[in-house]
């Protein structure tokens, strides 16, 4: 996935944020499947924490 970017975003950058929003919500919809207990804020916001690099626990959200 990061060399895709890498290369597609070399051309145009700004042309990915729609499909990586769309990653995204494909993403926070798995989490709050897969952890059931955690589908409300807690589960975005660690998806945005990953996102952004800033969260690194393996463990999930909460």
């Amino acid at each position: 996935m990061r060399g895709w970017m890498a290369y597609y975003g070399g051309f145009y950058p700004s042309a990915l944020n729609p499909v990586l929003r769309r990653i995204n919500t494909y993403l926070l919809r798995w989490i709050m499947s897969k952890y059931n207990k955690h589908s409300d804020w807690k589960s975005e916001c660690w998806l945005t924490q990953l996102s952004t690099g800033r969260g690194t626990s393996r463990t999930g959200p909460g």
